[in-house]
């Protein structure tokens, strides 16, 4: 069954609760309010994994389950000893949540909901080896950046996340598009609203966006599915 806005309401009551009171003896003693969040949110990724896959064959038949983050923190290495993140998270990639090849997430938080299509990591060999894709031909991936309907939802975003500022080590330094080759990973980001997520319409919103940026994924998955 769809979940309904005042289902969906609920993750967001529970996150602001949470953000409000992050120790573990209020979590334990409303843990059946994090249960309820999280079961409307598997339902939600459930839905969004049937739309994906009307046009990504690749993740028909994902569980839910198998894309979505634990709640709990590691604080081992952190300044920050809060025991529970504020926001629930899931990425859509048949290789698993950890895996480098780029995917759909979607991040759910109070004022800072997003869509992001790509990956924050990826292994050294490969990212050169994309690199050296482009430098080759850009044309592609131009094309897809060019692209109508891709320019309709993602604008003028940046391509990529932790970009370097000059051109890389050992790559022309006149190669006429630096933008495409100075990003550590890639990844497309399209925030959205609290009032997105609650809209009757947040599916077919949040599906054609992953849509748009699906050729862009296939792009860089190509060189990446070589080094999994």
């Amino acid at each position: 069954m769809p979940t309904t806005q005042a289902e969906r309401r609920k993750i967001f009551q529970f996150l602001r609760q949470i953000r409000a009171n992050n120790n573990r003896p209020w979590f334990h003693n409303h843990r059946a309010l994090y249960d309820e969040a999280r079961d409307i949110f598997l339902r939600m990724i459930g839905e969004l994994i049937n739309e994906i896959s009307t046009f990504d064959e690749q993740i028909i038949g994902l569980e839910p389950k198998r894309t979505t983050y634990r709640i709990h923190r590691d604080t081992r290495f952190s300044a920050d000893k809060s025991p529970y993140k504020i926001h629930l998270g899931s990425f859509i990639n048949t290789h698993g949540t950890k895996a480098f090849t780029l995917g759909y997430y979607l991040h759910l938080q109070p004022d800072e909901c997003m869509l992001a299509c790509g990956n924050y990591w990826m292994p050294p060999e490969a990212l050169t080896a994309i690199r050296n894709d482009i430098v080759a031909n850009a044309e592609p991936l131009l094309s897809i950046l060019h692209d109508r309907h891709f320019k309709s939802v993602y604008g003028a975003s940046e391509i990529g996340t932790d970009c370097l500022k000059t051109v890389p080590k050992g790559f022309p330094k006149d190669f006429p598009h630096p933008e495409l080759i100075r990003p550590r990973a890639y990844c497309l980001t399209l925030p959205l609203s609290d009032n997105d997520v609650l809209a009757p319409t947040w599916l077919n919103h949040i599906a054609q966006a992953c849509r748009a940026a699906k050729p862009f994924m296939d792009y860089f998955n190509a060189t990446l599915e070589d080094y999994i």
